[in-house]
């Protein structure tokens, strides 16, 4: 419910961002950035897992929001601002199933709730090599409802509208690495007051992506796990003889 009344108001806080738009445009784009986020929260806002694997659920039925570390620090991804707050430009590099393509979808809907920012959420491993990152930010906007004039999504672009996402880098082809790699610091070089945040497994790579901050996920502890476990839709019996196993050294 509240994602749903937060875009509602999406296009008030975030019309800002768009120069020289006249009455009419303003209706226009209102209503096609509204039907932008409710197409893209629907398929954001559930999700499939080892449990829930025959049909998607919603994800914040059962999420627990994971943290990260910063050169010693911890910092919470509950709220997206605690993130962006660290930079514009941020790595998120764990190994494989610490939940980062899950956290992608929980940054993309906290977006929409607690900034003015317009999220886009990217798989990279979708991505068409024949075109560039620009233009699949743009393609993603355009192809689902919010259909910009490519004049004012570079206007936008250049006065910081956006929070994108850009998840599993590490899952790209290797013949394709250098070419994204270039564009996505070539594109965060160019409209450098978006909010960039890409997901992938930790790579040597990173060190030449000179103004990017790394970011390390963390373990979940017990009671966090506790929380997942009791929050997941399954046989109540096995839920309690495991919880009671975690709390009696399995964990």
């Amino acid at each position: 419910n509240l994602i749903e009344t937060a875009i509602i108001g999406a296009w008030d806080r975030t019309k800002e961002f768009f120069r020289d738009l006249d009455a009419k445009d303003q209706i226009n784009y209102g209503i096609a950035y509204e039907e932008y986020l409710q197409k893209t929260y629907k398929r954001n806002s559930k999700i499939k897992t080892i449990i829930y694997r025959f049909e998607p659920t919603e994800l914040y039925s059962f999420y627990e929001h994971i943290k990260v570390s910063r050169n010693g620090r911890t910092i919470n991804t509950d709220n997206i601002n605690n993130l962006i707050r660290e930079g514009n430009k941020l790595i998120i590099s764990g190994a494989a199933g610490v939940g980062k393509s899950t956290l992608f979808k929980h940054l993309f809907l906290n977006t929409i709730t607690n900034t003015s920012f317009i999220p886009v959420l990217l798989e990279l491993r979708r991505f068409d090599n024949k075109t560039s990152v620009e233009d699949e930010v743009y393609k993603a906007l355009c192809d689902n409802g919010f259909k910009l004039e490519r004049k004012y999504f570079q206007y936008s672009m250049e006065e910081g509208a956006y929070v994108i996402l850009l998840d599993g880098f590490d899952e790209l082809n290797r013949s394709d690495l250098d070419k994204i790699s270039n564009e996505i610091i070539s594109l965060s070089n160019k409209y450098d007051k978006n909010k960039y945040i890409i997901s992938s497994r930790p790579s040597e790579g990173f060190i030449g992506w000179n103004d990017f901050y790394e970011l390390t996920p963390l373990e979940m502890d017990k009671s966090q796990v506790l929380n997942l476990i009791n929050h997941l839709s399954f046989d109540s019996s096995v839920q309690k003889k495991f919880c009671r196993e975690l709390k009696n050294g399995l964990f």
